[in-house]
């Protein structure tokens, strides 16, 4: 008999995950549905591979959903013209493809994805707008970490290999220790780092489309008329030669640039800037105000996590009877070589709004306080870059919980010297680098933890590391 669950008596195991699903997509999803929908997947096989696939078609979903309008309309009256089907026949083929995606969830679907979705059928027959490059124009240098790549409109991705050449398709970097370098044939370089998707299309797979995450670019000059261009939500960046950093999130974008120049244009309005070496914009998606850039502070040594404004992965509980306001973990599925993993996963930024750089010093030590259900062994660690410039490295430890009083708090700290490089070529000392996220988690997919407090103390004062440990 098929189980059913509390307040949803219809409902079985694959219904409640897609509900469930469904809310976790949309950031609905509190702390004890969480906590359900991972002991649904490590339970249920088949619903990891279901989810994994919709989370694929999602995020291509959005990619789609977010070009403009009059880009839209001219491909749809192109492939209109050369197709052998009647227009109503084709629309009846169209939504006989979306009508299923519609079933799948118990709820509304908004007009905005019913849109999507239909752009979503129509590209699936007729292969595509992704413009597919001779393999070679692009290549994975480097990479560590659960990473996955879908070539063209495949919505079913695989683990890329080192030297892999590339044809137009979605990069992505799925953990918090993950990270992935691409090289060009003139010698440019862009990676992907933590929580990130890139989509690559266009001459020379130089179309970037960055969705989410950490983005950082080495650029060596391009052709008259031919620059490489980064879109993100809420800005377009064109590039003819230098060295910047991309942070990219759904309502705004930050732009770095560390060499040359880089011209923005924000996506509100049309408003374009030229950003020079040394300085930092922030495009807003909702923004029609003034733009304008900054120049980079001066680096500390010090830095307390401002919750829950730099969370980047997790729940936010506001303070209650049940105590402080915390960052949850949230349950995150991995591809991995044999089956899925599931992780519970928090990454908090530490360079996330105008904040000035935090370098670490020697003897530095991170202090950590927070609530587990239960002992376990948790993993943290760090994104450190270079000064100003690309990543320098992932670097992280396991942490035994075996010290917590009767409701489950605990107080932890992790000296800087306990974090071991996760990347080729990093250099084997942290200290001088700086610090860009701290991440925590546990690999029992049932059981998350929850952190109120996240501080670095410095030690001695030191000066960054400017030499690169690994490819910028």
């Amino acid at each position: 008999m098929a189980q059913k669950y509390p307040g949803t008596p219809d409902m079985n195991p694959q219904q409640r995950c897609i509900s469930l699903w469904g809310d976790y997509l949309d950031g609905r999803l509190d702390y004890s549905s969480a906590e359900e929908l991972a002991n649904l997947l490590a339970d249920h096989p088949h619903l990891r591979k279901m989810v994994s696939a919709d989370f694929r078609i999602h995020s291509l979903l959005h990619l789609l959903a977010r070009d403009n309008p009059p880009g839209k309309k001219r491909f749809i009256q192109d492939t209109m013209a050369r197709l052998p089907l009647s227009q109503e026949a084709f629309v009846q083929s169209v939504m006989a493809r979306v009508e299923p995606r519609r079933q799948r969830r118990p709820r509304t679907i908004s007009i905005f994805w019913s849109s999507a979705l239909a752009i979503a059928g129509l590209i699936l027959l007729t292969g595509g707008v992704l413009l597919l490059q001779p393999a070679g124009a692009a290549r994975i240098i480097a990479m560590a970490g659960p990473v996955q790549w879908r070539e063209g409109t495949n919505p079913v991705g695989s683990r890329p290999m080192t030297g892999q050449a590339l044809v137009a398709g979605v990069l992505e970097s799925l953990s918090a220790e993950s990270w992935v370098q691409v090289g060009f044939r003139d010698g440019s370089s862009v990676t992907i780092s933590g929580p990130s998707t890139l989509a690559m299309t266009g001459s020379g797979l130089k179309q970037l489309h960055l969705e989410r995450g950490s983005f950082s670019a080495q650029v060596q000059p391009q052709p008259p008329g031919q620059p490489m261009t980064v879109q993100t939500p809420a800005a377009m960046m064109t590039v003819l030669g230098t060295a910047f950093i991309v942070e990219a999130e759904n309502a705004s974008t930050r732009l770095d640039v560390t060499e040359g120049s880089v011209k923005l244009r924000r996506l509100a309005d049309g408003t374009v800037m030229e950003v020079s070496a040394s300085q930092q914009v922030v495009a807003s998606a909702n923004d029609h105000g003034k733009l304008g850039t900054l120049q980079r502070q001066l680096p500390g040594n010090s830095w307390t996590a401002i919750l829950p404004k730099q969370i980047i992965v997790g729940i936010w509980f506001p303070e209650s009877t049940r105590g402080a306001g915390r960052a949850s973990t949230v349950p995150l599925l991995l591809p991995g070589h044999r089956e899925d993993e599931i992780v519970q996963v928090c990454v908090i930024s530490a360079s996330r709004g105008p904040v000035p750089p935090v370098v670490l010093s020697q003897g530095a030590r991170f202090r950590i306080q927070g609530r587990a259900p239960m002992p376990g062994t948790v993993f943290m660690g760090v994104t450190l870059r270079h000064a100003g410039g690309g990543l320098a490295g992932k670097y992280s430890t396991n942490l035994e919980l075996d010290r917590m009083n009767a409701a489950g708090d605990f107080l932890l700290e992790l000296p800087i010297a306990n974090l071991a490089a996760n990347c080729p070529g990093s250099p084997k000392n942290p200290v001088g680098l700086e610090l860009k996220d701290w991440w925590c988690g546990t690999r029992n997919p049932g059981s998350g933890i929850e952190i109120t407090r996240v501080e670095l103390i410095p030690g001695e004062s030191v000066k960054f590391q400017g030499q690169p440990g690994m490819p910028r």
